[in-house]
């Protein structure tokens, strides 16, 4: 594989969040990375970045003063990104050592995947802090400390550009940072890209806020979890809207993961058996009634919007169906050997088990 470009979104970044990032950039250190930042502040930042790094790419969006991470990500991938797969990171991430040969073994065959990564959450002003950097570096782990899955994208990833256009990327309505994520991480199951859990873990270095700051940030976080509910809800009914159009009086129809219904492009596959029909139905009825439980959330006040566990409790669950719905289509895919061609999608006619293909 080639260099692979590493992508860092940045915003008027303060002494710490530099050092953050130089132990970032540190552990990028080879040559087959190519750094490119994009930064979105008031001002350039370029001069303080020249202290702390030597060969990287820049790019400046001029911010508004408000930070719009998405936005940034966005700008940053048009203007910079020229390697088949990239990584989007943040800028207080850590990388393992052996990371590149990871990522070469990951995609040395199929290129049309995203990898999520697991992520060690530490205090950046822990006096362990290189300790354990060294450790993990040296043995990809740390002790006493366990690596959390992650729900999202967060942190970063690893994606095919040409992935990361198919579904335009971030969604730029996202304000600050926060859920943008889980948002990408949903279009990309919505447009049947499969995510991996690639097992590669990163170190999070923490960071210390003054109050202000966290209730600012709380409440940018609570307005973006409610527009990331309605829109999926939004998504959700004008789906079903479209099956409800194209439902002749015969069967229900399931486009997976969702688009186009014109029936002229549509073409039949074969049959499945009635049992793997229901548990199709299954995991259907479960994604519908998660999307019911969102709309029901987004009615509620911004206190309970604010309940992480509640919130992740839902998208943990929304994002494990999506994955348990995509794995039960891939392998009936691969058992009745069906077409599977770029800007195509199946559905099934739940009344006569009939799969057909659609272009999207």
């Amino acid at each position: 594989m080639a260099t692979i470009d590493v992508l860092f979104p940045i915003f008027d970044p303060t002494p710490d969040y530099l050092s953050s990032f130089k132990r970032s950039a540190e552990s990028l250190r080879s040559s087959r990375f190519r750094l490119c930042v994009a930064d979105g502040g008031v001002r350039s930042c370029r001069k303080q970045l020249d202290r702390i790094l030597k060969d990287y790419e820049y790019t400046f969006l001029k911010g508004s003063g408000v930070y719009n991470k998405a936005r940034c990500c966005n700008f940053g991938f048009r203007q910079l990104v020229k390697s088949e797969v990239f990584i989007q990171s943040d800028i207080d991430i850590v990388w393992p050592r052996d990371l590149y040969s990871r990522i070469s073994e990951l995609y040395d065959e199929k290129r049309d995947f995203v990898s999520k990564v697991k992520i060690y959450y530490l205090k950046n002003r822990d006096p362990k802090l290189p300790i354990y950097i060294e450790q993990f570096q040296s043995t990809g782990v740390v002790t006493g400390i366990s690596p959390r899955y992650n729900l999202g994208l967060g942190g970063g990833f690893v994606c095919p550009g040409r992935i990361f256009e198919l579904v335009n990327g971030f969604d730029e309505h996202f304000e600050e940072w926060g859920d943008e994520d889980k948002d990408l991480l949903d279009k990309f199951s919505w447009s049947k890209v499969p995510v991996v859990e690639s097992g590669i873990e990163v170190l999070h270095l923490g960071r210390k806020i003054d109050d202000e700051t966290r209730m600012q940030r709380n409440a940018s976080l609570a307005r973006n979890r409610s527009y990331y509910v309605e829109k999926w809800r939004k998504i959700s009914r004008e789906a079903k809207e479209k099956q409800m159009a194209n439902d002749n009086g015969g069967g229900s129809i399931v486009n997976y993961p969702g688009g186009s219904m014109e029936m002229s492009e549509r073409k039949e596959l074969g049959k499945v058996s009635e049992q793997e029909r229901d548990e199709i139905r299954t995991l259907y009825d479960r994604k519908n009634g998660l999307s019911e439980l969102a709309k029901s959330l987004a009615t509620m006040n911004r206190e309970v919007l604010e309940n992480n566990y509640l919130y992740d409790k839902l998208t943990a669950d929304m994002g494990r169906v999506a994955s348990e719905f995509q794995a039960m289509w891939d392998r009936m895919s691969k058992k009745y050997a069906w077409e599977n061609l770029p800007g195509h999608r199946w559905e099934i006619d739940f009344d006569t088990c009939t799969v057909f293909i659609r272009k999207q």
